[in-house]
């Protein structure tokens, strides 16, 4: 079907039929995206200029969980946009100004073969388009080192950075959270129920631990806690506002209390639909749109399940 014939198919859909949720469902929506090209400057652009626009018209901060100047393929397109560390830096201050900047993790085998897409055994392998499950493909050793090199790299050009993560490719672990656990990280956007998103361990801990769509918890280890805060779905392809409630009313099944975010990445720029949706969740769906500042508070999350990492 065609993007054309697709996008009247569902006007005449949503003409007849509001996919409205239940009245006692309480939502919280906020924005995650997966900013990886800040080296290119027309999409550095749109980013900053959907940082403003949802703060301005809807007084949300965005949260953007980006890949640093110290990742490999990060490196290759800096090369490519003669784009400087400094220049990087200046860019990721300038963002700062409408939204909170996190890290958005994507590691390999061998940094050095970045440029091999998904038929590589290189990087770390979370999903498939195909199976939405399948096993890790991991080693401790080169997650640690480009992980730190991520940490230095924030450190060395002083980017405002607040201790937030997101996956690349959905891979999370137990070494990956132990890893954001003992370096101070507090809030995590890895987790999803979403077919396109889920991965082998974190689908296994949240059935295991009877954990509901939508549903936040929290991870502890020693005197260090990491709060998950799922996300749940992607706005990427957005071109129908009602679409999320569709999406939403299939995902949450019987999840009353749900709070998680919608995420798109910064070359998918596709910032308009994902203000529709944003719009939409708060007319159409009666949610409330959170802030990074809002999570922090007291409130949303005081009473979310917690578990230690040793056995989630």
């Amino acid at each position: 079907m065609s993007s054309k014939v697709r996008h009247f198919a569902k006007k005449a859909l949503y003409a007849a039929w509001q996919p409205e949720l239940p009245r006692d469902v309480q939502l919280r929506v906020g924005m995650v995206v997966h900013t990886e090209r800040v080296y290119d400057k027309e999409i550095f652009a749109l980013t900053q200029r959907f940082a403003r626009e949802l703060q301005e018209r809807l007084s949300v901060r965005a949260i953007l969980t980006v890949m640093t100047g110290a990742n490999a393929r990060v490196r290759g397109g800096m090369a490519r946009h003669s784009c400087s560390d400094a220049m990087l830096s200046d860019r990721l201050h300038s963002l700062n100004e409408f939204a909170d900047i996190g890290l958005h993790g994507h590691y390999w085998m061998d940094p050095d073969l970045f440029w091999i897409r998904e038929q590589s055994q290189s990087r770390f392998v979370s999903h498939s388009p195909e199976l939405a499950l399948t096993t890790n493909n991991f080693a401790l050793a080169p997650f640690e080192t480009q992980f730190l090199a991520d940490l230095e790299w924030i450190d060395r050009w002083n980017v405002p950075f607040r201790k937030i993560y997101s996956a690349g490719w959905w891979f999370l672990n137990e070494n990956v959270i132990a890893a954001l656990l003992k370096h101070g990280f507090v809030f995590d956007f890895s987790v999803s129920w979403a077919p396109w998103f889920r991965n082998q361990y974190t689908h296994d801990a949240v059935v295991r631990n009877l954990l509901q769509p939508g549903q936040p918890f929290r991870l502890s280890s020693d005197k260090n806690h990491i709060n998950c805060v799922p996300t749940l779905t992607g706005c990427g392809t957005a071109d129908t506002a009602a679409d999320l409630g569709r999406i939403l009313r299939a995902q949450l099944g019987a999840s009353r209390d749900v709070t998680g975010a919608l995420c798109i990445h910064d070359y998918d720029r596709n910032y308009d639909g994902c203000l529709a949706w944003l719009e939409y969740a708060a007319e159409s769906l009666r949610a409330s749109l959170w802030s990074l500042e809002s999570l922090e508070s007291p409130g949303i999350l005081d009473r979310v399940p917690e578990f230690d990492l040793s056995t989630f």
